[in-house]
């Protein structure tokens, strides 16, 4: 038991972050310009910029705008902006890593479970 609770822990601490593992245990193709498009397409196309936070920033934005030069609140604005796209970008990725994770212990178990099987007959 005090064996199994070390390689626990010690894949506990490995992982810093979701996903680690599975980047480390395979090598990490960059994403293409053509992928990176994709991304951007399906996040404009699911992520409306209507909503009430972005109204409110919209209305926060105008009232800096009595008192700060424009170029400063569009600086704002855009600052906003690109750190609310690099937000969805970096959920986007976690998310396609999660999806990867299921279906390889999915597929996993679908293995152990033919392997099984195949040792009944045996």
């Amino acid at each position: 038991m005090k064996g199994v609770n070390n390689k626990l822990a010690a894949a506990k601490n490995s992982a810093k972050s979701p996903g680690e593992n599975l980047l480390k245990s395979e090598p990490v193709q960059p994403i293409t310009a053509r992928q990176m498009a994709a991304i951007n397409r399906r996040l404009d196309e699911n992520l409306p910029m209507e909503t009430d936070e972005w109204q409110r920033l919209e209305q926060l934005l105008m009232q800096m705008s009595e008192f700060a030069p424009t170029s400063l609140v569009y600086e704002v604005g855009m600052a906003a902006a690109v750190y609310a796209d690099n937000q969805a970008h970096r959920a986007y990725l976690l998310g396609a890593v999660d999806e990867m994770n299921k279906q390889r212990a999915k597929q996993q178990r679908k293995n152990d479970r033919s392997k099984t099987t195949v040792s009944h007959i045996a």
